[in-house]
């Protein structure tokens, strides 16, 4: 017995002379710590996002919500919250996915977890007050916020496994092209800029997540 524990001592002393133990790898898994904080440049986006979809509701669909004037805004703010009874595609999938383009405005402007949370409250508050004839809605505030919250990170996230600097060409093309279905608000405030141009050299990388 006291053998067997001298050769099993010994073999590790050995293995660990042929092969030394390495410190362990720290990673990151958030690009965002990369990219310079840029709140007015995720705001401007915000408000120009609302603006973009009031601008087709109002003049290509002529739908009446989107027909708004200081009257309107006024008795918004008069009348006060509601809880409205749409159909459940537009409050739990249409306004998730608006809240999450907002929450995205700001995770790819440089800004966390954290600090993107209230380009989605705000958003939301803009368009539920300002953008639209009907009285602004308490479900419809709650599932664009919270919502967009879960449904942004998670598509931020998933994003960023397709972003890899290192690649070129085809694949880096394609790469770009899955990153903003994924998350579309990154293609337009414009991955190239903020994780490398596109005719960096190969083997030139920001870092890359797991």
């Amino acid at each position: 017995m006291l053998i067997g524990l001298i050769c099993l001592l010994s073999s590790q002393w050995m293995w660990g002379q042929h092969f030394p133990q390495m410190d362990a790898r720290n990673y990151v898994s958030d690009t965002a710590l990369f990219i310079p904080r840029r709140p007015w440049l995720a705001a401007s986006e915000v408000f120009g996002m609302n603006m973009a979809v009031w601008t087709f509701d109002r003049f290509l669909m002529n739908e009446d919500f989107a027909k708004i004037n200081g009257h309107t805004i006024k008795q918004n703010f008069k009348t006060g919250p509601v809880w409205d009874t749409d159909k459940f595609s537009t409050n739990l999938v249409a306004h998730p996915y608006h809240g999450s383009l907002y929450f995205n405005a700001a995770r790819s402007n440089g800004l966390n977890f954290w600090q993107s949370i209230p380009f989605a409250a705000g958003g939301s508050l803009m368009w539920e007050f300002f953008m639209e004839t009907e009285p602004p809605s308490i479900n419809d505030m709650l599932a664009t916020s919270f919502g967009g919250i879960e449904l942004g990170e998670i598509t931020y996230r998933l994003s960023d496994l397709f972003i890899d600097n290192r690649s070129h060409g085809a694949e880096r093309v394609g790469r770009e092209i899955l990153s903003g279905l994924i998350s579309p608000m990154r293609a337009i405030v414009s991955s190239r800029e903020k994780l490398g141009d596109t005719a960096a050299p190969r083997g030139v990388s920001t870092p890359r997540f797991p």
